[in-house]
This record gives structure tokens, C-alpha cells and sequence, in this order.
């Protein structure tokens, strides 16, 4: 879960970042990039977890 939380907010904040840098907005393109991130993540983690667990 953490890992990929750490990683999910890593690229989100990356592709935040290149976002802001179309839309010169850095500051909100970056924090939707984690919160993105961060969604991804967590769905990522659950849907994994309930895919090992289940076979």
C-alpha cells in the first residue's frame, strides 16, 4: 500500500508538473497531479490486494 501511494504521489506530481507548465498554473496543476496521484494509488493498492488475496 505505501509503495505504491509513494509512487502513485512521485508521478503524479511529475505529470502535475508538466501539466503547470502548459497551463502556467504550477501550484494547482501540481496538487490536482497528487491528489490524482494519490487516487491511483490507493485504487491500485486495493485492487491488487484483492486480486492476491483472492487467488
Amino acid at each position: 500500500m505505501n509503495h505504491y501511494l509513494t509512487w502513485g504521489i512521485v508521478l503524479g506530481s511529475i505529470v502535475g508538473l508538466f501539466v503547470g507548465i502548459f497551463w502556467f498554473d504550477m501550484g494547482l496543476s501540481m496538487l490536482a497531479g497528487v491528489a490524482a496521484g494519490i487516487i491511483i494509488a490507493s485504487a491500485l493498492s486495493t485492487f491488487r490486494a484483492r486480486s492476491s488475496s483472492s487467488s
